[in-house]
């Protein structure tokens, strides 16, 4: 719903309802380009993080539990 003090400026309701669907899906898309940056950004991030392990235990393998 469209606060009231917009309604004279925008025109008849179907105009003003079709101006909130633009800029709805304008912050929609914008909000999802903004979440897929942080998602490659916490996806390299594991990633670096699990080739460190890696790594790590590849020079400094772990004993084997033999209590088990």
């Amino acid at each position: 719903m469209v606060p009231f003090w917009l309604m004279d400026r925008c025109g008849s309701s179907s105009e003003l309802h079709q101006t909130y669907q633009v800029r709805q899906l304008k912050f929609l898309k914008w909000l999802r380009d903004h979440l897929q940056t942080r998602l490659a950004a916490t996806n390299g991030a594991i990633a670096a993080l699990e080739e460190q392990i890696q790594r790590d235990n590849q020079t400094h393998p772990q004993p084997k539990d033999t209590a088990a």
